[in-house]
């Protein structure tokens, strides 16, 4: 049996798109993935069973280095909010 997708990992969504995984809820999984109509990326949301884990293309993080990097630069905007929030 196959191990369940967790936060960091590559998948490929339906429509065929690589992405990666940021939340794992119970019921759905928050990825994030590239527009098809630009270079922007935006967050949509699957169940587990609809996507199928990918190795991730070169140049990527692995997904400990990523999980790694996302701790650091997300605790970062929060303490940048925070410090906004009190001006």
């Amino acid at each position: 049996m196959e191990a369940p997708i967790k936060e960091g990992d590559c998948v490929r969504i339906p429509d065929g798109r690589i992405g990666r995984v940021r939340e794992v809820s119970e019921e759905q999984l928050k990825v994030r993935v590239r527009r098809k109509t630009s270079n922007t990326h935006q967050f949509l949301l699957f169940a587990q069973d609809v996507l199928e884990r990918v190795e991730c293309p070169a140049g990527w993080m692995s997904p400990e280095g990523y999980n790694r990097y996302l701790e650091v630069t997300l605790a970062k905007m929060r303490e940048r909010n925070k410090s906004r929030a009190g001006k």
